[in-house]
């Protein structure tokens, strides 16, 4: 999620798994850590499985973490030695983990199985039956990166995103999708918003309902830039939200502690 960090952990001695200088891998772990554990606070799961999902996801791309950076970089498409990496990485990033001294079961399967999918088709088994953590870690993992924008692709939008990974082929949203979306909103903390005021605006939480958030407005109906953004409630007709917009279209400097301060 290449959005203003709004949502951080202090991941303390899990910055020796994940090495100094590995940029990409270590921010979109942070944010996928944090969704992770608050849509399984959602579900109201155990501490202790929300503690292991919180380190494995900080973990999980540790077999191929140097190759993850890369990737993001690369706009061909892989070659058969990184294809195999990539397919090796969950397992490879296990090995790692009981290497360091890692013993947490339940964090070791989650880094294993991480690409696993319900009813086969994952990897690097193609397992049938997935735990349901391993299952909230890949979802969210997927939903990370369909925002995060690439050398050949844009980020999606937050509501594609979601429909994306959320929704199964009939258009309902899975338990585990329901409980994102109930968790962030359709609009992701972070992403860019147009109101129907005319407003450019950061999406700063959700709402009472899902398809309306809190947002901050950037700018004025003039599009010129607001010295204190105001907070806007888009459940209000006159400031629904009418569109995403990307990252890129946006000019306005902002300070996120700022503004999350006044939250």
């Amino acid at each position: 999620m290449n959005h203003p960090r709004t949502l951080r952990v202090l991941i303390g001695d899990d910055h020796r798994i994940v090495r100094e200088g590995l940029k990409q891998v270590l921010a979109e772990a942070e944010d996928i850590a944090v969704v992770a554990e608050l849509t399984a606070r959602t579900l109201r799961w155990p501490d202790a499985t929300l503690e292991s999902l919180r380190r494995a996801a900080l973990s999980m791309n540790v077999g191929m973490a140097r190759l993850h950076d890369d990737l993001a970089r690369q706009e061909a498409p892989l070659n058969p030695d990184q294809r195999h990496a990539v397919l090796a990485h969950p397992e490879r990033g296990e090995g790692l983990l009981r290497r360091l001294g890692v013993s947490d079961a339940l964090w070791l399967a989650l880094v294993r199985d991480h690409h696993e999918v319900s009813g086969g088709g994952g990897y690097p088994h193609g397992v049938t039956e997935v735990a349901e953590p391993a299952q909230l870690l890949r979802l969210v993992d997927v939903y990370a990166a369909r925002l995060s924008p690439r050398l050949h692709r844009p980020g999606l939008p937050a509501p594609r995103a979601a429909r994306d990974v959320c929704f199964d082929a009939s258009g309902m949203p899975t338990p585990l999708g329901a409980a994102l979306v109930r968790t962030l909103g359709l609009y992701v903390p972070g992403s860019y918003v147009e109101l129907a005021s005319g407003e450019l605006a950061v999406v700063a939480r959700r709402g009472r309902r899902t398809t309306a958030p809190l947002v901050f407005a950037l700018t004025g109906r003039d599009g010129l830039p607001r010295g204190e953004p105001p907070l806007r409630d888009t459940s209000e007709p006159s400031y629904e939200v009418r569109r995403s917009v990307a990252p890129h279209e946006v000019r306005v400097r902002l300070d996120p502690n700022r503004l999350l301060a006044r939250l």
